[in-house]
């Protein structure tokens, strides 16, 4: 098992449940989106869910990492992140995200968002209201978001908390349990799992291979 610690806090751990998530993070909204063609990442990290991500057929990939020491640290875990950083389509933004979506025109199909947990200094802003409705102006009207909620040293009321504000930006949200972890999943039209559509993803080979490494590719 590898690790990634960023000010002394272990944020990006390869253990099975972990990876499971990552994998989540990437493959969850474009399974799902009818017609993706560009996706923003934020955060990057270890680039874990940017290599899932990568493996769907996609025009564009932004992703937005803060430190520059993580970009360096991303070159220890080419094998779980699939040397993501080497794909033409991929762009890397050193940038704080919320600055990002604040200055940028671009807008996006899916926006996944992997922050640190919300209890750290440095990320209790990316579950506020005010992250959610900036990346609500930056999805296109058929977008979807989806971001990491940590169970573990989390308050279930403030864990509750989370929830209904990313909700109150995102009327259609749902919440998606893996292991160890949860993901909330939300977009601002009708959510639902088109069965039909789900099963066309399951052919794209990439996705398949990656997704039954985790037990997930059915």
């Amino acid at each position: 098992v590898k690790s990634l610690k960023v000010n002394g806090s272990n944020e990006v751990p390869t253990t099975y449940s972990a990876l499971r998530t990552f994998h989540m993070l990437g493959h969850l909204p474009l399974m799902l989106h009818r017609d993706p063609k560009n996706v923003l990442v934020l955060t990057f990290g270890a680039g874990i869910a940017s290599g899932a991500v990568a493996q769907h057929e996609l025009e564009q990939i932004d992703v937005v990492e803060i430190s520059r020491e993580a970009i360096e640290a991303s070159n220890f875990f080419l094998t779980e992140n699939k040397a993501v950083l080497y794909d033409p389509r991929v762009q890397l933004i050193i940038d704080d995200g919320r600055n990002y979506l604040l200055r940028t025109d671009n807008h996006y199909d899916v926006i996944t968002s992997d922050a640190t947990h919300p209890l750290g200094g440095d990320s209790w802003v990316l579950y506020t209201r005010e992250f959610y409705e900036l990346s609500k102006k930056r999805l296109n009207p058929d977008g979807i978001m989806t971001q990491w909620l940590p169970l573990h040293m989390i308050a279930p009321a403030d864990y509750k908390a989370i929830i209904k504000t990313f909700q109150s930006v995102f009327p259609e949200t749902s919440l998606w349990y893996t292991n160890d972890y949860t993901l909330m999943l939300g977009s601002m039209n009708e959510l639902t799992i088109d069965f039909t559509l789900l099963k066309q993803r399951f052919q794209n080979q990439k996705v398949k291979e990656d997704l039954t490494k985790f037990h997930l590719g059915t």
